[in-house]
């Protein structure tokens, strides 16, 4: 059945705009996933392979024995997957998939899942400030495919906790215009839905924005301090519901430190704004000659080149209230992000995003006011645009002619340092330039026919050549283009036969019965697509369950973090009596090593395998060595150990030493210390004892509590909403 809207002219229509909206955003959601969504295949790159897939795994086997994943054993000799948080195992939509998914396809889906949810969410707060629907399904394609969401792709927490902004925004608006507590009470939900879905840098300065777009318009508004209290009200339930997973992630941070190098946003990235690839592109799969600070993906602000030009029509006129707004915010965003952060600058990008993406939307509702001196100050904006890209192409150009050699004296000059490190910095630079800068380089002329192209179409609909829906229908077919030709590179797929390592590898180190541990010695880490000379790297060695003394985590914990930071600064072989001490007892690596004490065990075109001599046992007496404790269960959240020693003695056990941990002798409760400030140990009385030791973290049960009785608040406080609307009516 066709449906005839009627649009503000009087004009029918086959189909409403939502509809032709939505249909549109899910259409270019589907072709820019149509690998995962139709074709079933999997996201296997770089954080996703070497992060994301291990510890979704863990979770989904966890999930699949009726248990959370408190604790896991095969990584850092133990360590506290869900007080970490990046795993997502309390977010409800990760357990979901989980749930109903295999493991790998799960995470991939959920993941794109979530840039749909992104758009829509995005397009619905657009809605409610009063854009129409193709302002707002621009301002949703920017937010959900634009350069922060794309290059971050790898990093699922980030999406998972990003995509719900728009939708705390919404409810935040409809406050403003209802003046209505429950309007609130959803933002407690979002709340909650962004700490639980594990990235807490995005899910604070969410909780920033919020305040900010509240305290704003409260003051604008000259509202009563009680709503303030409302509000004040509102974000501490959010935080309350999220307690489960706020609580033990305290925990974590106190007895953790910060694995990540700092960041600062380099002033001279202000081109990539307009030209992303200009110091070459950066993928998980490939390089191009990529000479810019950090990583590629650290940087990435990329909105396209239409939203860009709507922005700077938005900055000019800022003729509705929410544009100051966002003005503001993505200023402070952008100037914050250029000092160090030792946390990164992830927060300050993710904001800026967003304020863009909104912005370049508010910028086409003004575009569609057609007013007179709109052509004059497009003239004004592509001049200020032409200025700056003569300014930067002379530059360029002049380096170039200039020569390694002279910019390199050059910065010495400047007090760049010594001129052999600014010969190497020179070279890079110019060599950069000379790719960048290239007559051949497609990237470049893309983006200045883009350029182009919407200066010719914006002209043509002011001057009255090109009617308003044709002019929408260009403008979005520009930037769908534009983004997926940014885009497309980061949507690499694979399939996980690509990860399997050597099937001897796997029978030499899964038939020892003993309790034993692997470390990599010098194993290649790379952004790359996982082929079969990666097999094993950190983390991956969760797949087979195997378990190493390393790992891969944005935090670890301290001790562990020191004791493997001493073997990391260490020769290997002076450094083996400590790792078979650590209950390390084979040696992965890409060299071979020639020593004594070690014993090839496998080797291929790609891998070496050593037996560590001076491996030790899992569990160990310190006075009675020759009494060896009998391990009779050993699982994430709980090891029974059977001994028999003759003398009252210290048991140690090799695990890492973290609260929460309980031990228990013949069912009597012991306390749990700490041995060499690493690992665990209890007093044990001489004669035949069991000894069982149990993940059971304080943290965990005040947080679930925490959440429980914010959950009973938000019910009350409903209900009692509820209950007054009703008398209200009735009277």
């Amino acid at each position: 059945m066709i449906v005839h809207k009627t649009n503000s002219l009087g004009k029918n229509r086959m189909f409403s705009p939502l509809a032709v909206s939505l249909f549109a955003l899910g259409i270019f959601w589907l072709a820019f996933f149509f690998a995962v969504i139709i074709n079933n295949r999997y996201f296997l790159f770089g954080d996703i392979a070497y992060f994301s897939l291990p510890w979704h795994k863990a979770l989904a086997e966890a999930l699949r024995h009726g248990r959370l994943p408190f604790w896991l054993t095969q990584i850092f000799g133990g360590f506290p997957l869900l007080a970490e948080g990046q795993a997502g195992a309390l977010y409800p939509l990760t357990i979901f998939f989980h749930w109903f998914l295999a493991n790998e396809y799960a995470l991939s889906l959920l993941l794109v899942f979530h840039f749909l949810l992104a758009g829509l969410f995005t397009h619905l707060y657009a809605r409610e400030l009063g854009m129409e629907e193709a302002a707002a399904l621009l301002s949703g394609l920017v937010y959900a495919f634009g350069g922060f969401f794309i290059t971050r792709l790898m990093q699922t927490s980030v999406i998972f906790s990003a995509a719900w902004l728009p939708l705390g925004l919404y409810f935040l608006e409809k406050y403003f215009l209802a003046r209505n507590y429950r309007q609130l009470l959803p933002l407690a939900i979002v709340i909650a839905l962004q700490c639980l879905a594990g990235n807490f840098t995005v899910c604070w300065y969410s909780l920033i924005v919020y305040i900010l777009y509240f305290a704003w318009f409260w003051s604008k508004e000259k509202l009563p301090v009680k709503e303030a209290g409302y509000f004040t009200g509102i974000l501490l339930l959010g935080l309350g519901l999220a307690g489960a997973q706020l609580v033990p992630a305290r925990e974590f941070w106190l007895n953790s430190v910060n694995s990540q190098p700092g960041l600062s946003f380099p002033l001279l990235n202000l081109v990539t704004y307009v030209f992303p690839n200009f110091f070459g592109l950066q993928t998980p799969t490939s390089n191009y000659f990529y000479y810019g600070q950090y990583h590629y993906w650290d940087l990435a602000v990329y909105i396209g080149v239409a939203p860009l030009i709507l922005v700077l029509v938005a900055l000019v006129f800022r003729i509705t209230k929410h544009m100051n707004f966002f003005i503001v915010l993505c200023l402070g965003a952008f100037i914050l992000s250029l000092g160090q952060h030792s946390q990164g600058i992830t927060g300050y990008l993710f904001i800026e995003s967003f304020g863009l993406a909104i912005l370049s939307g508010l910028g086409l509702k003004i575009l569609l006011l057609k007013k007179e001196n709109y052509s004059i100050v497009l003239k004004k904006i592509y001049v200020w645009l032409g200025k700056f890209l003569l300014m930067l192409f002379a530059s360029g150009y002049l380096l170039i002619l200039l020569g390694v050699d002279r910019v390199a004296r050059l910065a010495v000059a400047l007090g760049g340092g010594t001129y052999e490190k600014m010969a190497v910095w020179a070279d890079q630079v110019v060599g950069g330039l000379q790719y960048s800068l290239n007559i051949l380089n497609i990237h470049l002329y893309v983006q200045l026919i883009l350029l182009f192209l919407i200066y010719w179409v914006i002209k043509g609909f002011l001057f009255g050549e090109l009617k308003t829906r044709v002019f929408q229908a260009i403008i979005v077919l520009l930037v769908m283009f534009d983004l997926y030709y940014f885009g497309v590179g980061y949507n690499a797929t694979t399939r996980n036969e690509q990860i399997l390592p050597s099937v001897r590898l796997l029978s030499i180190l899964r038939n020892d019965p003993s309790y034993f541990r692997i470390y990599n010695y010098k194993m290649p880490r790379d952004y790359e697509v996982l082929g079969p000379e990666f097999n094993l790297v950190p983390n991956l060695n969760m797949l087979w369950n195997i378990e190493e003394i390393n790992g891969y985590a944005p935090r670890e914990l301290k001790a562990v973090n020191e004791l493997l930071g001493i073997v990391a600064r260490t020769d290997i072989k002076t450094a083996l009596p400590l790792l078979g001490k650590m209950n390390v007892k084979y040696i992965l690596t890409t060299d071979p090593i020639r020593f004594a004490a070690l014993k090839e065990v496998f080797h291929d075109s790609r891998l070496y395998v050593y037996e560590n001599f001076f491996f030790k046992d899992r569990a160990f007496f310190v006075k009675h060595a020759h009494s060896q404790p009998l391990i009779t269960v050993y699982q994430n959240n709980e090891v029974k150990i059977i001994t028999n020693n003759p003398e009252p003695d210290t048991l140690v056990l090799m695990d890492a030493y973290y609260p929460g941990w309980k031990a228990y002798v013949d069912k009597q409760s012991v306390p749990v210390r700490e041995y060499d400030n690493v690992f665990r140990q209890i007093d044990l009385p001489g004669g035949k004892h069991e000894v069982i030791y149990r993940y059971q973290p304080v943290s965990w049960y005040l947080g679930l509590g925490l959440s429980l009785l914010s959950l009973a608040a938000l019910i009350t406080l409903w209900i009692f909403n509820r209950l007054s609307n009703k008398r209200r009516l009735l009277s």
